[in-house]
């Protein structure tokens, strides 16, 4: 019975990719874990007015972490998954915990879009900004091949100059719901004044 227990739990672990034990020693839940985490995967101890630690609502078990830069707000640093820092082969382990392989159309855009704010940092622009100085387009997702192709506009960290930095870029998610580096289809500079 023992050995049917662990081999289903086994089993279980390979199609929901779990993470390894090494990496389920670090408890994430708290700051104080996250905390802990951190110092055990890179051997430095996190500020504790460290302002850039975000738990992803979205994908459980991941934690961004940066380090805060004036005139820039956080750097990212990586992605917490238990005791290590973004290790090999995270993504695709959390999309297909996420339901990646299944999801239709609509809900791989949905988790696209979290990938994107919660994982990547990135400040997606969901509706037309005041002073945008030209037609909008919301955030889309459309199927190619196996591959999920979102277009949107990013808009980058304000810094001391009162102009927004507006970016439409294009990411491809391949089919286990990774992504490579973004397309640039367009780049605008909005004065704010």
């Amino acid at each position: 019975m023992k050995l049917a227990i662990a081999i289903v739990t086994s089993l279980a672990c390979v199609s929901l990719a779990c993470v390894s034990s090494a990496s389920a020693d670090c408890d994430l839940s708290t700051d104080a874990g996250i905390a802990a985490a951190y110092k055990k995967a890179t051997g430095k101890t996190m500020s504790k007015d460290n302002g850039c630690v975000h738990k992803s609502s979205t994908f459980s078990g991941l934690v961004w972490v940066g380090s805060f830069v004036n005139d820039f707000g956080c750097r990212p640093e990586g992605v917490l998954v238990g005791c290590a820092l973004s290790p090999s082969g995270f993504a695709a382990k959390a999309m297909a915990r996420a339901g990646w392989a299944k999801a239709d159309l609509a809900t791989r855009k949905k988790l696209a879009l979290a990938w994107l704010k919660e994982i990547d940092d990135l400040s997606i622009v969901e509706s037309k900004p005041d002073k945008f100085p030209k037609p909008f387009t919301a955030p889309t997702a459309t199927a190619k091949g196996k591959a999920t192709v979102i277009e949107l506009w990013l808009v980058a960290p304000p810094g001391m100059q009162p102009i927004a930095y507006y970016s439409r870029a294009r990411f491809t998610f391949a089919e286990d719901g990774t992504h490579g580096d973004s397309e640039a289809v367009e780049n605008l500079e909005v004065p704010l004044q």
